[in-house]
């Protein structure tokens, strides 16, 4: 009966732990890469946490993120000193309006991605996991500039074999022929 009561006793006592400490919030190594048009300001991994405080610099209002999101990364870059960014309230939501005090160019905005493709929500929304790539890059708002669509003519090759690569941009509303030389880059490198 004694090493019941105390297997008993043992078992309550470590679920009354479970129940009064609060459980430790996981992080997640992502990276994150900053850059402009014609240079990186930042490629490096950071361990992202579960929630973060982030201060509106208009307001001065604290805004409390939860979810592994993406400003959150941008927070922790900015306590470790890495960078600097402010931010604009946006509804329940922020702006980033620039980083390292780059911001604010005629038709310039900081584009946010994910695993290389256009994030479809803002950085106080997206949710990053483990290992995944974030960047935010400077461009310009009507992709004036940027390779949008790409074609392949074969979904399969063999080595020697010609496939032809069409790339399309954004022109005067709609999307058009790119018809100049561009550079494609398959894992980081081109060709």
């Amino acid at each position: 009966k004694i090493s019941t009561l105390l297997k008993l006793s043992t078992a309550c006592f470590l679920l009354s732990l479970a129940i009064i400490l609060p459980a430790r919030a996981e992080s997640r190594n992502i990276t994150l890469r900053i850059e402009e048009p014609d240079k990186n300001i930042i490629n490096t991994k950071l361990e992202l946490p579960e929630q973060c405080s982030v201060t509106d610099s208009s307001t001065t209002t604290p805004f409390i993120f939860t979810g592994y999101k993406a400003i959150c990364a941008l927070e922790t870059a900015q306590e470790q000193g890495l960078l600097t960014f402010k931010t604009s309230a946006f509804g329940e939501s922020l702006f980033v309006n620039s980083i390292n005090d780059i911001g604010g160019g005629e038709n310039m905005f900081w584009a946010l991605y994910k695993k290389n493709s256009p994030a479809d929500v803002g950085a106080t929304d997206l949710v990053l996991n483990a290992e995944d790539e974030m960047l935010m890059s400077y461009v310009n708002w009507n992709y004036s500039n940027e390779v949008l669509d790409v074609g392949l003519s074969a979904t399969s090759t063999q080595v020697g074999n010609t496939i032809l690569l069409t790339a399309k941009q954004w022109s005067n509303n709609e999307l058009v022929d790119l018809n100049t030389s561009a550079t494609f880059f398959i894992n980081n490198q081109p060709f």
